[in-house]
């Protein structure tokens, strides 16, 4: 008789489980505030958003999310052309970038860092308080969440692009000590 390992729910799932849910929030106010997406950065997490936004506009019946959704729907084909008009031209991006903060950098005078980390969430939350103030408690609220999940995501990735750094400095140092080893034979 054969044992089965049931899986336990530890910290890892439940890191990617909010990764996912904060990938998919942030992509429902990006296609606002960034251009020159990757090819396939626009793909799942943003059929999330699709999803997200049409469910909240459904079982909310506010006619703000409803014109958001509309407005967020050109936005993202606005967005899926450029790509492929810049892909067309030759331009070099990464499959999976995530955009280049356009409005954001206006604030900070280029500094793209800050931009991320500051400006896109403080954005996002400044019309979500607008709105909600404005009586479109939904709309407010879905954009504040926006927000949050815009400054997990950045520092998720950041945490993430530190470990990889970290990983080729170890390798190297591996690929120097196995050679010197190799030499001395």
């Amino acid at each position: 008789m054969q044992q089965q390992q049931q899986q336990q729910w530890g910290l890892r799932e439940t890191t990617n489980l909010l990764t996912a849910a904060t990938n998919v929030l942030s992509m429902a106010v990006l296609p606002f505030i960034r251009h020159s997406f990757g090819k396939d950065a626009l793909g799942w997490p943003t059929f999330g958003a699709f999803i997200t936004i049409l469910i909240t506009a459904c079982f909310s019946a506010s006619q703000a999310m409803w014109l958001y959704f509309g407005l967020w729907i050109i936005a993202l084909c606005w967005q899926k052309n450029y790509t492929k008009k810049l892909l067309r031209q030759g331009a070099v991006v990464h499959s999976r970038s995530p955009g280049y903060p356009a409005l954001g950098v206006k604030f900070t005078k280029g500094n793209v860092k800050q931009a991320v980390m500051f400006v896109e969430p403080l954005l996002s939350g400044f019309f979500g308080y607008m709105f909600y103030d404005l009586g479109e408690h939904v709309l407010g609220g879905f954009l504040m969440w926006a927000a949050a999940s815009l400054i997990f995501q950045h520092t998720s990735r950041r945490m993430l692009e530190e470990r990889r750094v970290q990983e080729m400095i170890n390798a190297r140092i591996e690929q120097e000590w196995l050679s010197r080893q190799l030499r001395d034979r």
